[in-house]
């Protein structure tokens, strides 16, 4: 659930339905703690690559993307490459 509220707050800072500058931070702490609960879930490692993309840290979100992909191999991958330009 973490996971899925921080993905919200990653939304919420990509549509910029906000003008908060700390909505962007807030997804992070909020996909890191998800990864933190269940570091065996693939969703959570996936939440967290999107928001460390967009912050620009690809190299993290890479790890992470990987990560979610080692614990679940059918999980679809994602496209880095764009946040690296």
């Amino acid at each position: 659930m973490y996971g899925w509220l921080g993905f919200t707050y990653y939304l919420e800072w990509g549509f910029r339905w906000s003008a908060d500058p700390q909505t962007l931070e807030r997804a992070l702490a909020l996909a890191q703690r998800a990864v933190a609960l269940d570091p065996n879930n693939a969703d959570s490692y996936a939440k967290q690559a999107d928001v460390l993309n967009f912050a620009g840290r690809p190299e993290e979100a890479l790890r992470a993307v990987e990560q979610a992909m080692r614990l679940n191999p059918r999980y679809p991958p994602w496209d880095l490459g764009s946040a690296q330009k």
